[in-house]
């Protein structure tokens, strides 16, 4: 009796677990902003919960599609929403996400917010956000002492949505797309 074969699903799973997995690896790793942006104190913590929700919605397409037009449709949905995701995501990483050149740690990336203090304004009066960074310190209690805390913090959000929401609906995508696919047939053995 001939089964169904996994033909070009096994890839798109194996892809989908990589994507899911970018979160950890990109924390652990300390990899460039793109690949994990930095979320200040929150950030362990937050890698674990973006590898669950992107893994999570990687199943989803196998669990609400029934039907291979419906799964179509889906996986349009989730390249739409992926790409127009991914845009605020670009935006935020430019707005919120400096790069420090440091002389003992090389490279570092911190997130900033959207309105200084009163004291950075005092102090850094036109000043460059990586200035700021540079002279007042990368740690997070530096960071919130020259700009106001509701601001990193909402900026630290808006990151941490745009990139989950990208990345979890381009495994939406992925598992749509093979949910969709047409399914070959193994050939019989001896048959």
């Amino acid at each position: 009796m001939a089964r169904p074969s996994r033909g070009g699903k096994w890839p798109s799973r194996l892809l989908r677990t990589v994507i899911a997995s970018v979160p950890l690896a990109g924390e652990k790793l300390n990899l460039p902003a793109i690949v994990w942006p930095p979320l200040g104190s929150i950030e362990a913590y937050a890698a674990r919960a973006a590898t669950g929700i992107i893994a999570a919605f990687a199943a989803l397409p196998s669990l609400i599609f029934r039907k291979k037009s419906s799964a179509k449709i889906g996986a349009a949905a989730g390249i739409i929403v992926a790409s127009v995701s991914l845009c605020f995501y670009a935006h935020f990483l430019t707005e919120y996400v400096k790069r420090i050149d440091t002389p003992h740690n090389g490279v570092q990336y911190r997130s900033v917010g959207s309105t200084r203090t009163e004291l950075a304004n005092r102090n850094f009066p036109g000043a460059s956000d990586e200035y700021i960074l540079q002279q007042n310190g990368l740690e997070d209690a530096d960071i919130k002492e020259m700009w106001t805390s509701a601001s990193v913090d909402r900026a630290r959000l808006d990151l941490f949505i745009s990139y989950v929401l990208t990345l979890a609906s381009f495994n939406f995508f992925l598992g749509a797309l093979a949910k969709a696919s047409p399914q070959t047939k193994k050939n019989e053995k001896g048959g």
